[in-house]
């Protein structure tokens, strides 16, 4: 029987990509770092790996470095929150199929999977879902944007809501990260959490979020920008975001 190994770091969107190959009728393993992954590759054979590019312990690349140094061959796909023409160039040399660009909606990874797998959507893209109203509900705008998620999930309000729950978790825990990321002026690791937390966001259809983290992660990597105030406002995004979340759960 066909079977996927997906490794992501991030739980929302290993939760996205799990549920995305149920409705695509496909079996699917998961792993939540890139040392776990290349031990379950190691025990089982697979007929296609997902990794996302930066992972803990080991990276999407450095799997697929170990896996063939070893002899496997599967074939293999990247993902990555953001991804620039040299990071897609540099994944392409490493030996990966293709690379996709998180959030994912449905039909690009059906797409994306057509070559390795016969799939049959068990639960079918509705058309008329791309025509839902957004939640409109604070003054930062759309925080919410159903039309967005919805597509990317068949659909299915139910994953959605599982996800966003998911999100709620991640935003709770934001003040404190983000105080100790700033206090300990960790660019690095700052970068990291905006990374993991700009692919929560845009599974969720938060583009508003999504779209901060993308900003302060390019002031980071320009040199002599000043991000004490774009981080404030990222804080408080993530804040009015987590309102709406809890909102539409009453």
């Amino acid at each position: 029987m066909s079977r996927i190994l997906i490794a992501d770091d991030n739980p929302l969107s290993l939760q996205f990509l799990l549920e995305a190959m149920t409705q695509l009728g496909i079996d699917a393993d998961g792993a939540d770092d890139g040392a776990a992954a290349l031990t379950q590759a190691n025990r089982q054979r697979y007929d296609l790996l997902l990794l996302d590019n930066r992972m803990p312990k080991l990276s999407g690349p450095d799997v697929l470095k170990h896996l063939r140094t070893i002899g496997i061959s599967t074939p293999a796909i990247a993902t990555s929150a953001e991804v620039t023409p040299a990071l897609r160039a540099d994944l392409l040399a490493t030996g990966f199929a293709q690379v996709l660009e998180k959030p994912l909606s449905l039909a690009t990874l059906e797409n994306a999977l057509r070559p390795y797998f016969a799939m049959t959507l068990i639960k079918p893209i509705s058309p008329e879902t791309s025509h839902i109203p957004t939640t409109d509900i604070t003054k930062f705008g759309p925080l919410l944007d159903d039309a967005a998620a919805l597509p990317g999930v068949g659909g299915d309000r139910i994953i959605l809501h599982a996800l966003r729950q998911l999100l709620v978790d991640e935003l709770a825990a934001i003040p404190d990260e983000f105080a100790r990321l700033d206090k300990s002026r960790d660019h690095a690791a700052l970068r990291e959490r905006l990374h993991r937390l700009q692919a929560s966001a845009g599974f969720c259809g938060a583009s508003v979020l999504a779209a901060a983290c993308t900003k302060l992660r390019r002031l980071i990597d320009a040199p002599g920008n000043s991000t004490e105030s774009h981080i404030e406002e990222l804080r408080q995004t993530a804040a009015a975001t987590l309102v709406a979340l809890r909102d539409l759960s009453r």
